[in-house]
């Protein structure tokens, strides 16, 4: 095995998604005597009071936490996703809805390292797509978690297909940036065509970017796929649960490891089709940040 290998199955192994800790996260529940545990007031008010900004723009049918971090099994940084039911057929409100979960989402829970992010769809969610489903202004769990005992090992091989492409590309675009620095400090009398050569490298690294939002994109896309569309008999004497399934786990695995926080930001550096000097000082800031 080669020393990449070597070093995936060591981190693999030490895995958040391997390791279930003894209670739900502390700063995100409070634990009654003798009652399930509810999620902190000073996080429900914050919830509920973007849910109100919501309801500014159109009627919300229901909302309700569901994922990780409603488990044993987070991590420090895990989501607080808020499902959130409109009900909308006007395009123009959609946009507005678009427009407030991009200014809500990240934000962090008060006293957490945890974002929340709020996901609007206009149909009833499948219960079946989460491991619990928390009613947060009722304080009342739709669905209580349960206790998943996970074998990452045997999801290593698709997951390192899935890295080292994005590995590659990160490092690729890594080569270009010092590339494209080194150029910007020369002299147009001690290289000839500097400016179209600056230019060309330029557009290797938008051309990476867009590579790695590519990746991101496909990723989540397969595991959108594979909770939408029902199990087959394989899949449930292999997996048991969606949330076993190798597209969810795949994506976890990234998100674990923050490639997927590194591909988010150059997602949005790449919103206005072009990427300026001052974006590639935070491509490289991010860089550094994925890897620290």
């Amino acid at each position: 095995m080669n020393n990449f290998n070597t070093y995936i199955n060591n981190i693999i192994n030490e895995s958040i998604l391997d390791i279930t800790r003894n209670s739900l996260d502390p700063t995100v529940f409070e634990f009654p005597d003798d009652k399930p545990p509810i999620m902190h007031p000073m996080i429900k008010t914050q919830i509920m009071t973007d849910i109100e900004k919501f309801k500014e723009v159109t009627k919300v049918v229901v909302y309700f936490v569901v994922g990780s971090i409603l488990t044993k099994k987070y991590s420090p940084h895990s989501d607080i996703d808020v499902n959130v039911q409109i009900d909308v057929s006007d395009d123009n409100l959609m946009l507005r809805i678009f427009d407030l979960i991009k200014h809500l989402n990240g934000n962090l829970a008060a006293g957490t390292t945890h974002p929340i992010n709020y996901y609007a769809v206009k149909s009833t969610y499948d219960l079946g797509n989460t491991n619990a489903a928390y009613d947060v202004a009722n304080e009342a769990w739709i669905k209580e978690p349960e206790d998943i005992d996970l074998n990452v090992k045997k999801y290593m091989e698709r997951f390192q297909n899935s890295v080292n492409g994005i590995d590659f590309n990160t490092a690729e675009l890594r080569r270009d940036i010092i590339d494209y620095e080194a150029l910007q400090d020369m002299d147009t009398t001690q290289i000839n065509e500097l400016k179209e050569k600056t230019q060309e490298k330029l557009q290797e690294i938008e051309d990476g970017v867009e590579a790695l939002v590519r990746s991101y994109k496909n990723v989540t896309s397969l595991r959108k796929q594979a909770f939408d569309k029902d199990m087959s008999p394989t899949e449930i004497r292999k997996y048991g649960k969606k949330n076993k399934l190798p597209e969810n786990v795949i994506y976890k695995l990234l998100e674990r490891y923050y490639y997927f926080d590194f591909i988010k930001k150059l997602k949005e550096i790449l919103s206005d089709d072009k990427i300026t000097d001052q974006e590639i000082k935070i491509i490289k800031k991010s860089g550094k940040d994925l890897w620290k």
